[in-house]
């Protein structure tokens, strides 16, 4: 905690720096990775006795996985350097379960999201609008028609908080409309039904998150006028958006245990460090 506020004194309390100085500790998180890669090893060759190069998969995989959870929880959190290894101890542990995850679909959603949390100078090229978009349309043949709304509402939020990125509007109009044809082919929701686990953890995580947003708007209230930092309004829609996206899935599909890393993700960084957040504000930013 004496850390986070040493790093609230140096820098300007109404923004978070995209670039900002690492801690000390947070080159660890690769030493984590590797350490997981292991006993993911052990558990897939040894405990679900699948072969070795099997069980070097289930690793890869799951590690890969890890990572991406890991650079997804930089983004919505990054003022929060303390916070990530209890948070990343705790994703990891749900990835030993063999468990069918959506590694492509979490890696489009830490797509999605560097485009509201990435530096406000820095847009997205038309390459990159492209490959977003056809990514989203193989996800939505495959998948669902959640991955092109996120993307909509991302490009859209980005060119809210800047008139200049037209080029955003035709991906997202294209999105958009993708992710409304399941209202004419009734492809999307459909009726489901979760356990009792899943229906508390889908509750507890969803409201304790949507306050965690709430309280991050009396610390980062202000816009940032300096290209080279973060809009903390960016911030919070990253994290709203994430979270929709999450309900829906949950909701519509049922599927939650094919994103139980990002619930997790979501529930440790919302449960235990709100009153932290109450005390930077308290300390710091009145």
């Amino acid at each position: 905690m004496n850390q986070l506020l040493q790093y609230g004194k140096k820098h300007t309390p109404s923004i978070i720096r995209w670039n900002a100085k690492k801690l000390p500790q947070e080159k660890y998180y690769v030493l984590i990775l590797l350490f997981f890669g292991v006993v993911y090893f052990g558990f897939s060759f040894v405990l679900l006795k699948n072969s070795l190069w099997d069980a070097a998969f289930f690793s890869i995989s799951r590690m890969t996985i890890l990572l991406i959870t890991y650079k997804l929880l930089r983004e919505l959190s990054p003022d929060m350097q303390i916070n990530y290894y209890f948070t990343m101890m705790m994703t990891a542990s749900v990835l030993c379960f063999p468990w069918e995850l959506y590694w492509w679909g979490t890696l489009f959603l830490l797509w999605t999201s560097r485009i509201l949390t990435r530096s406000s100078g820095e847009e997205s090229s038309n390459f990159e609008l492209v490959i977003l978009f056809l990514t989203s349309f193989l996800l939505f043949i495959f998948s669902s028609f959640i991955y092109p709304l996120n993307l909509c509402v991302a490009l859209s939020l980005d060119f809210y908080f800047d008139k200049s990125r037209k080029k955003n509007l035709v991906p997202a109009i294209l999105s958009a409309i993708l992710s409304c044809t399941w209202f004419i082919r009734i492809y999307g929701i459909t009726k489901t039904e979760l356990s009792l686990f899943w229906i508390a953890i889908v509750l507890i995580a969803g409201v304790l998150f949507i306050f965690r947003i709430s309280i991050l708007k009396h610390i980062l209230s202000k816009d940032d006028k300096d290209k080279r930092m973060l809009q903390p309004k960016r911030i919070k829609s990253a994290n709203a958006n994430l979270i929709i996206t999450l309900l829906l899935f949950a909701i519509g599909y049922g599927k939650t245990s094919e994103l139980a890393h990002l619930w997790i993700m979501v529930l440790c960084i919302s449960l235990p460090y709100w009153k932290d957040i109450y005390k930077i504000h308290r300390n710091e930013y009145s």
